[in-house]
């Protein structure tokens, strides 16, 4: 007797167990793999935001360090980012002494300056220039600014 080709005894293949194992492994990496592509992207949008929020703030302080220095504060909202800004007296700042005699008229000129004070009646100051910007659901995320702006007040 001889044996046929493809025979059962020696036939090569999978089994019914081997293949739903295969599957379920299958399965699993498809799901790990859902999860890294949904956490970039959620990461890819958190850093987009951020940026906005960024460059949101950084043109809200030029327009502050552009703008009179006097105390106020503002509020605003766009495109999804809400901003608050605020300019305070932060210190004043101390005088120089005063001359111990006035130049003489053939001397040096004064080149435009008007005495220590720099000004008529002004106090030099620092003030300070704080922008908030804030993203997202309730508290959100935020991004905050801050800086000191020499100026004078009267």
């Amino acid at each position: 007797m001889t044996r046929r080709r493809g025979a059962r005894d020696g036939e090569a293949g999978f089994s019914l167990i081997e293949a739903v194992v295969a599957l379920a492994v299958a399965a699993l990496a498809m799901a790990a793999v859902y999860q890294l592509i949904s956490t970039g992207l959620s990461g890819a949008r958190e850093a987009e935001a951020r940026a906005r929020a960024v460059l949101l703030a950084q043109s809200l302080l030029a327009d502050l360090e552009t703008g009179p220095l006097q105390a106020a504060e503002r509020s605003g909202g766009e495109t999804g980012l809400r901003w608050h800004t605020r300019v305070a007296l932060y210190r004043t700042l101390p005088l120089p002494a005063e001359p111990a005699a006035p130049p003489d008229d053939d001397e040096e000129e004064d080149n435009g300056r008007r005495g220590p004070r720099g000004g008529e009646g002004l106090v030099p100051a620092l003030h300070l220039l704080e922008v908030t910007v804030a993203w997202g659901e309730g508290e959100g995320r935020r991004f905050e600014l801050r800086s000191l702006r020499l100026g004078a007040v009267p």
